[in-house]
C-alpha cells in the first residue's frame, strides 16, 4: 500500500473490500462474525486490540457495516452496507481495487450493488445481510440471510449455518 501508515479505520475498510490480506475485492456471501472481520483487518497492519474494536464501532454508527440477526447468531455478526463513501477512502492507496476481469473497478461495484440489492429486495437486506444460496429467491442465487429460519441449519453437535456461524441455543 504504497509507503503510507496504515490506521485502523482503513484496515476495516480494507477487510470490508478485500477479507483477507491479498484476496481480490469481491461481495460478501454471507454475513461475518465481528472477530472474523477484525481478522480480516489485523491482516492489514498490526493494531492493539482496542483501537481496533473502537474504530470498528465508529464505522458501525458511520454505516459500512451493520449488525445482522442480533436474536439469532451466539456471536455479533455484521454485514457491509457497501456505502461508496468508505471505498473513496482507500482511493489514494494502490491496492488492487481495480480487476480488469471482472470488468469493474470496485468502486463502480460499490456504487451498483446496493442499488441492485435496494431494487430486489428493498431494506429487507440491510437489515438481514445477504446470504449467497441459503436466503435466495427469485432470480437471485442469493437472498436476506435467514438467521434461524435458513433451510440450511446444520444441527448435528451444535446449531450452526452453512457458513459457519453459530446459533444461540
Amino acid at each position: 500500500m504504497q509507503d503510507e501508515v496504515i490506521v485502523p479505520r482503513t484496515a476495516l475498510i480494507c477487510a470490508a473490500v478485500f477479507g483477507w490480506a491479498g484476496d481480490d475485492w469481491c461481495s460478501w456471501p454471507s454475513p461475518a462474525e465481528k472477530q472474523t472481520i477484525l481478522a480480516w483487518a489485523q491482516f492489514y497492519g498490526s493494531f492493539p486490540e482496542a483501537e481496533l474494536q473502537t474504530e470498528f464501532d465508529r464505522l458501525v454508527d458511520e454505516g459500512l457495516f451493520f449488525r445482522v440477526h442480533a436474536d439469532a447468531f451466539e456471536q455479533p455478526c455484521y454485514y457491509c452496507s457497501y456505502d461508496s463513501r468508505f471505498i473513496m477512502e482507500l482511493l489514494r492507496f494502490d491496492i488492487g481495487c481495480a480487476d480488469p476481469a471482472k470488468g469493474e473497478t470496485a468502486l463502480e461495484f460499490w456504487m451498483r450493488f446496493p442499488k441492485e440489492l435496494d431494487a430486489e429486495f428493498g431494506a429487507e437486506w440491510r437489515n438481514q445481510g445477504m446470504c449467497k444460496g441459503q436466503g435466495s429467491q427469485g432470480s437471485w442465487p442469493w437472498g436476506p440471510c435467514l438467521g434461524r429460519e435458513c433451510c440450511c441449519l446444520s444441527e448435528d453437535k451444535e446449531a450452526r449455518c452453512t457458513w459457519d456461524l453459530k446459533f444461540l441455543r
